[in-house]
């Protein structure tokens, strides 16, 4: 099943638009301004010996700034999500965007944040084995990740990073980038992979790249059970969201 989301502004101009593209709007989240403030994380990376103190992406206002109303309107989105469909729970979800810079990395990595809270064990997938970012976000070493696990050149156990800072939730990030993306993401083994992690995670949440460019997201639309649309209000255009949707 699809997933709309809105993205930034709160217009209800823009709500009234995405329903009349036959889309389910489950929020609207303001825009996180840069250099707002919101402070560092102490990050264990999981290869070290000691901690290392990094500087957590600010986007991850989640857990910098729980309290925000940007925080609050991730927590909506996430319960709008459960009860979508209460009697078929949807248990993994990817999220996507139509293009680039709309917000969908910042989207996934919040909502991953909000289920893990809720005491839910979380993974955060990181699938866009383009241009990834949540690496970046979580202060992660991207080199070890989903695409060694593909390949067979790595355990998915050791492959995915936990913090006690961020109880709940374990990511894992996209690896060394391969020649053939599609092609692995198209694999019997992410296949397998989504299905031993379905077992193990009480919600599992996937980063795709932007479906105009590249057929990533919809070869992936076939092994989740919800897809999330990120759309930016006043940037996103009408004609990329319905080529994204269809």
């Amino acid at each position: 099943g699809g997933l709309g989301l809105d993205y930034m502004g709160g217009s209800v101009r823009t709500i009234e638009e995405g329903e009349r593209m036959s889309l389910s709007v489950m929020a609207t989240i303001p825009h996180i301004k840069p250099d707002s403030g919101a402070g560092v994380l102490a990050i264990l990376r999981p290869t070290a010996t000691d901690p290392e103190i990094v500087a957590i992406n600010e986007r991850l206002i989640v857990h910098l700034q729980p309290k925000s109303p940007i925080s609050e309107s991730y927590r909506t989105l996430r319960t709008n999500i459960l009860f979508t469909t209460p009697e078929r729970p949807k248990k993994v979800l990817m999220v996507t965007s139509s293009g680039p810079k709309e917000g969908k990395s910042t989207t996934v990595a919040n909502l991953a944040l909000t289920f893990a809270q809720m005491g839910n064990r979380t993974l955060l997938i990181d699938a866009d084995l383009r241009k990834p970012i949540l690496h970046d976000l979580f202060g992660l070493d991207r080199s070890i990740g989903l695409t060694n696990v593909l390949v067979g050149r790595c355990r998915l156990a050791d492959a995915i990073s936990v913090n006690s800072e961020l109880p709940n939730l374990g990511v894992l990030s996209c690896g060394t980038l391969p020649p053939n993306p599609a092609e692995l993401l198209a694999s019997a083994n992410m296949r397998d992979l989504l299905q031993e992690v379905k077992q193990n995670y009480a919600m599992v949440l996937i980063d795709t790249p932007p479906t105009i460019a590249v057929t990533d997201a919809s070869i992936l639309s076939a092994l989740v059970d919800g897809v999330l649309l990120v759309i930016r209000s006043s940037v996103t255009e009408r004609e990329a969201v319905v080529r994204a949707y269809e």
